[in-house]
């Protein structure tokens, strides 16, 4: 699947954005990077990116979730992968707190190595497309 899929890093640290970018594309994927929220959208809004992967704590404390909360309205079955070195709240904590959130939404903590950042990024990408068929039947 990494071959065809294509997806934007959003990561305000400029030496992990370019060693996780460099590691992603090695490994096949078409990788678009971003160092600010605003960035993201605008290329959320021009390409058909199929994941998002974001740093929690981009210039601000909940930058990362309030772009994932962007996400969610704009185009909800974009995955979506947090990571942070900070402290992690467990996925329900951050539904039940939070704003709405993307239907595929997984959290990565720092530090990771390449062989975990890729197995989280094909089980999201799995998942995605296993519930994308489940939720055109239903509506």
């Amino acid at each position: 699947m990494s071959g065809r899929c294509r997806i934007l890093l959003v990561e305000d640290n400029d030496l992990l954005r370019a060693s996780l970018e460099r590691a992603l594309t090695f490994n096949g994927y078409a990788v678009t990077t971003a160092a600010r929220g605003s960035d993201a959208r605008a290329a959320l809004d021009c390409g058909a990116m199929q994941m998002l992967i974001t740093d929690i704590m981009l210039s601000t404390p909940k930058g990362g979730l309030q772009l994932a909360a962007w996400v969610a309205q704009h185009d909800p079955d974009l995955p979506v992968l947090l990571i942070s070195g900070g402290h992690i709240a467990t996925l329900s904590d951050m539904h039940a707190r939070g704003p709405e959130l993307p239907h595929s939404l997984a959290v990565l903590a720092k530090p990771f190595t390449v062989a975990q950042l890729l197995q989280q990024i094909e089980l999201l990408l799995q998942q995605a497309q296993m519930a994308r068929p489940t939720r055109l039947a239903a509506d």
